[in-house]
């Protein structure tokens, strides 16, 4: 009895100690997937791989270099109500020849309200228009002088063998440059009074006179702009001289011609206006589109 109880006390330990051992290799086999399985942690994670990330990506959302950009715009004027050709180049100091050459726009240079005006040439293209040429016109012939007819009987002559024709080459006509016929022009004054501010910072000369005044026109003309659309100008008149002078009479209180109409030296082509409250003309001279002074070409007084 006694060695049977002894035997199954130790089965019993044994089987203990086996289930022990059982549940000691479950837990080393859960620790060992628990650490097979482990997370670096979040913060970890993001440290060093982030830069990396945001560094690859700036550099394919940088921006060409800037030789690989397209170039600059040439800039363009929308033609509005009251435009003319001479007055979108008076606003930016054009001679409108260019402005005209540039746009391919040919006399009597209309344009159009909406129309887009280039105001540098194009790429390739000249800055001023090609000299025109003529080709000088042919010589006329002399005619002959008819020879009186007589009645007598020539007397035969022995006849002699013809001469070799002397061909000459046909010399080309050589086309020679226009000449512009330059007309001396006669300026007088276009109102008298003190004159307030001359030319240097002031594109003109300033006037004083009294409201109302009568405005002459400075040289006989054309009227190529009758308006008020070129601000810092108010009322304003300009007179096409010929194809290099351009004059202005700028700040009236009234327009007495309109565009398109010839005007001859000392019309009245305007009243005098104000600038705040000063009775004044501010008067231009441009040539080929560059504002010159004026006293150089008025009479002394």
């Amino acid at each position: 009895m006694a060695l049977c109880g002894l035997d199954s006390c130790n089965s019993g330990m044994v089987k203990l100690q086996i289930i022990k051992t059982i549940g000691m290799t479950v837990l080393g086999i859960c620790v060992a997937s628990c650490t097979l399985t482990y997370h670096v942690p979040r913060d970890q994670v993001q440290t060093q791989p982030q830069s990396q990330t945001n560094t690859n990506t700036s550099s394919q959302t940088r921006k060409p270099p800037a030789s690989n950009q397209a170039g600059p715009k040439v800039p363009v004027y929308r033609v509005v109500r009251g435009d003319t050709l001479y007055s979108i180049a008076w606003r930016y100091r054009l001679d409108y020849k260019q402005l005209a050459w540039w746009n391919q726009i040919n006399a009597p240079y209309l344009i159009n309200v909406g129309q887009l005006i280039r105001l540098q040439p194009q790429r390739g293209q000249s800055v001023s228009p090609p000299t025109v040429v003529v080709q000088a016109p042919p010589s006329r012939p002399v005619a002959a002088t008819p020879r009186p007819q007589t009645t007598t009987r020539p007397v035969a002559q022995p006849t002699a063998p013809p001469k070799p024709a002397i061909v000459k080459p046909d010399v080309p006509s050589i086309e020679t440059p226009t000449k512009v016929e330059v007309k001396t022009l006669s300026w007088r004054w276009p109102v008298r009074g003190q004159l307030l501010d001359t030319f240097g910072t002031n594109p003109g000369i300033d006037i004083a006179g009294k409201f109302g005044q009568a405005v002459l026109a400075s040289e006989a003309g054309k009227v190529v702009y009758s308006g008020s659309g070129l601000k810092g100008y108010g009322d304003l008149i300009i007179i096409k001289h010929d194809d290099k002078f351009l004059s202005a009479y700028a700040h009236n209180s009234r327009l007495m011609v309109k565009e398109g109409d010839q005007v001859f030296s000392g019309q009245t082509i305007a009243q005098l206006g104000k600038v705040a409250d000063i009775s004044l003309l501010h008067f231009e001279i441009r040539i080929d589109g560059t504002p010159v002074d004026p006293q150089q070409y008025l009479p002394r007084r």
